[in-house]
């Protein structure tokens, strides 16, 4: 064997050099469909493990991670094949899963349900934004949403909901992330109208601040391309948005990212290898992990892992030799 080469990994190796080699963080990584068993995906070795735990039991739900635990609250059971006119409500469970097992944090607690909203924690209170609180079969192509018109929270600590600001724009499937210790970014999503059948024509690059502390919405600039159902993490000063779909049959394979100190979106030069549909995100060291699945009615697709680097736009996919094929939307976090 000619012009072969060895080395041994140094464990005072640099930074900048296990980049260059491909090294991947030591963490565990845990994957929560909607539906199916969680499972857990240790690095750097690649070996994945299933949870033995109840699902979520609901599509469409809005999760967000705090002290290490992931959230859940509402989300939708929606027949295959419902009666004409049947009324859908969305649920208002909220749930706590710790890498082990799902508890109950509360049951029908927060008064209306919400599906295909988007969550946060900040200060120990779960905001969930946009939404529909219940849904009509209109026909075998349509919906109709009856919208969630202002912000549900609920103190974890407390176990108290209270009432907060109304929405500036009624839409659904989008996407939201903490960017200060009091405020949230609210982006994209299908923008809908109170009570009329649900589009998925053609998403919004819409995004909006909201200050927990005065209850007040702020737009800001859009993004570059509007998109439903995409990720967003927050990393040295900038939030990166991955994936997504422009509409209900076109995924997004161009990411851009905002810088914080003056709101301007850039987009990235390297695009996604696969196209993620609807994807999840969350922060490693300074990686960021990003799942995809495209979620299309009759053709579902197997979902896709990287690790995005975005001091050097690298992706690595590590999404190898699942036991079960991950093949719907699934949040992503690192367990503790």
């Amino acid at each position: 064997m000619e012009d072969a080469m060895c080395f041994r990994a140094d464990p005072n190796t640099s930074m900048a050099e296990k980049k260059r080699a491909g090294f991947l963080p030591d963490a565990n990584i845990g994957v929560v469909p909607c539906i199916g068993l969680p499972s857990k995906l240790s690095l750097p070795d690649q070996t994945w493990k299933t949870i033995p735990s109840q699902s979520t039991g609901k599509q469409h739900c809005a999760t967000a991670v705090h002290n290490g635990k992931l959230y859940c609250f509402g989300g939708i059971d929606v027949p295959l094949e419902p009666p004409l006119g049947m009324t859908v409500k969305a649920s208002s469970n909220l749930k706590c899963f710790d890498g082990k097992s799902w508890v109950y944090v509360i049951e029908r607690g927060m008064g209306l349900g919400s599906a295909r909203s988007t969550a946060v924690i900040i200060k120990d209170t779960l905001y969930i934004f946009c939404g529909i609180n219940e849904m009509r079969y209109l026909n075998s192509r349509n919906w109709i949403g009856m919208m969630g018109k202002s912000v549900l929270s609920y103190n974890l600590m407390t176990k108290f909901p209270t009432p907060q600001s109304p929405f500036n724009t009624l839409r659904t499937d989008a996407s939201s992330v903490c960017i200060t210790k009091k405020d949230a970014l609210v982006l994209g999503g299908y923008i809908q109208q109170d009570k009329k059948p649900l589009q998925q024509i053609e998403a919004t690059s819409i995004v909006e601040r909201y200050d927990t502390d005065s209850n007040t919405w702020k737009k800001l600039r859009n993004m570059n391309i509007g998109r439903a159902s995409c990720a967003a993490a927050v990393l040295n000063g900038k939030v990166f948005v991955f994936g997504g779909y422009m509409n209900i049959n076109t995924t997004v394979d161009i990411c851009e990212f905002m810088n914080l100190s003056d709101g301007h979106w850039t987009l990235l030069t390297k695009k996604v290898p696969h196209p993620l549909g609807e994807t999840s995100a969350c922060c490693l060291e300074n990686h960021i992990v990003v799942y995809g699945a495209q979620m299309h009615l009759f053709n579902r697709e197997e979902g896709s892992l990287f690790l995005f680097t975005p001091e050097i736009q690298r992706w690595k996919e590590i999404h190898k030799k699942h036991q079960n094929a991950l093949n719907e939307a699934a949040s992503v976090f690192i367990l503790q």
